[in-house]
């Protein structure tokens, strides 16, 4: 046990807050806070952003596939949860090393000098902030990117089909279609491998797949009543979220997967992670995109404010 904590020592650099000023010396500061952190795929060094090392495990991964959706059980040679910023060297002493990051629901594997962030997800997992957030069984249809190839999960609600999980396309395969104009949480590729991209106004026009649209208003009040009365609940937030809330999430009984991804305001400063889910949507009465969010206050509600530079997360509808 001695020589594996050395072995582990010689490899982790943890990095702790300066009570001083709130920042963090040394390592990559990836907190919430910071526009300009380094991707981990870039870097010899993986940053994982969030205040303690929950747990440190040897071992290879193990999944447990018990559906197309999660895993049962993930046994990675590190287990981390509220790491503020922790440094791992990718190179020949830990080649083939993973590290499961809790709060993203990724796994990151030490391959040929790079860290591979692949998401995740554990089967029934409940958020530190809830004991009863566990995903039940959904029959979920899927929906395949023709531009890049990737695929998500859809679920119907209120006769709609959505996407359950957010959009992350950046760039089509064949290099000819391009959206510059939008984000990754924090500038981390790890976060649009979970949460999506953040995209601004000007481009969500353009970002659905072909054969779906823009959610509009009408559309997403429809959602939030059909989750009441689909689920006989009186606030569609308790079955529509999933993640790590901070005051707990909801228990995803629909499959709708909201997750806290927070969003990226004018500035460019990254906000609300954990806290709270902001999509796009069309206001016909003012024909202009509009962000619906889902938060404390809000149960995908539009905001009473048009935010034209800002960036939030997209969901959209089959045709």
């Amino acid at each position: 046990m001695k020589y594996q904590v050395l072995v582990l020592a010689a490899v982790l650099t943890f990095v702790a807050c300066d009570s001083g000023d709130g920042g963090v010396s040394g390592g990559t500061d990836v907190s919430s806070s910071s526009s300009a952190a380094v991707p981990a795929e870039s870097s010899a060094d993986v940053a994982v952003s969030s205040s303690s090392v929950a747990a440190l495990s040897s071992g290879a991964v193990s999944l447990s596939s018990s559906s197309a959706a999660c895993v049962t059980s993930v046994n990675a040679n590190i287990t981390i949860s509220s790491i503020e910023t922790l440094n791992v060297s990718c190179g020949a002493s830990t080649a083939g090393w993973t590290i499961y990051d809790t709060d993203r629901s990724v796994l990151m594997t030490c391959t040929g000098g790079t860290w591979v962030t692949t998401p995740v997800v554990l089967c029934g997992a409940a958020s530190s902030g809830s004991s009863a957030s566990v995903d039940s069984p959904v029959a979920y249809g899927s929906l395949t990117d023709a531009r890049d190839g990737k695929t998500y999960k859809t679920v119907t609600i209120g006769g709609a089909e959505w996407m359950a999980e957010n959009l992350n396309f950046y760039e089509s395969s064949d290099g000819t279609v391009k959206i510059d104009s939008s984000f990754c949480y924090d500038n981390l590729q790890s976060n649009c491998d979970v949460y999506g991209r953040l995209y601004q106004m000007f481009s969500v026009s353009d970002a659905c797949p072909a054969g779906t649209h823009l959610p509009t208003t009408e559309e997403w009040t429809a959602l939030r009543n059909a989750l009441r009365s689909e689920f006989h609940v009186t606030d569609a937030r308790d079955v529509a979220e999933a993640g790590d809330w901070e005051n707990g999430a909801g228990t995803n009984t629909s499959g709708f997967g909201a997750l806290p991804g927070g969003f990226r305001q004018k500035s460019g400063l990254f906000v609300s992670m954990s806290e709270g889910a902001y999509f796009w949507g069309y206001d016909s009465t003012v024909a202009s995109e509009r962000s619906f969010a889902l938060n404390d206050s809000y149960e995908f509600t539009m905001e009473p404010r048009i935010y034209v530079n800002a960036s939030y997360s997209l969901r959209c509808v089959k045709n």
